[in-house]
């Protein structure tokens, strides 16, 4: 609401320009101190709670770890290439819904997209080699 004041309707409508908000506080979330900080301090009860009869805690522990590497290495991405990810990736969004949010052309979410896609596969790659 502080912001209200700076929307333009001739530059985007309202949905979009508080859907951008949005996504600006969330990519700000991921990359402050207490979102880090939250990641390494989760007491292992609360992990334990949501444990099931069937349920392989050592396999979850696992994903875990593994989700942690990946959005690791896509917070190290440019701020645009970050949104599209986490779009397509966590939002489930289509690249063509993407490029509606973004309000870019499909082709500039594709290649972004993609050259992202890339970079973060050859970082995996080189994390698990220094992990070995």
């Amino acid at each position: 609401m502080q912001s209200i004041h700076a929307y333009d309707p001739k530059k985007a409508s309202f949905r979009t320009w508080l859907y951008r908000i949005a996504s600006n506080r969330i990519v700000d979330y991921f990359r402050s101190k207490h979102y880090r900080y939250a990641q390494f301090t989760q007491p292992i009860e609360d992990i334990h709670q949501e444990v099931e009869d069937d349920y392989n805690l050592e396999i979850e522990l696992e994903h875990k770890e593994q989700f942690e590497l990946v959005n690791s290495v896509v917070n190290r991405l440019d701020a645009y290439s970050q949104q599209i990810i986490r779009l397509k990736l966590f939002g489930d969004y289509t690249l063509k819904e993407i490029a509606s949010i973004e309000a870019i052309p499909l082709s500039t979410v594709k290649t972004r997209y993609y050259a992202a896609l890339k970079w973060i596969r050859k970082e995996m790659e080189v994390e698990n080699i220094e992990e070995r």
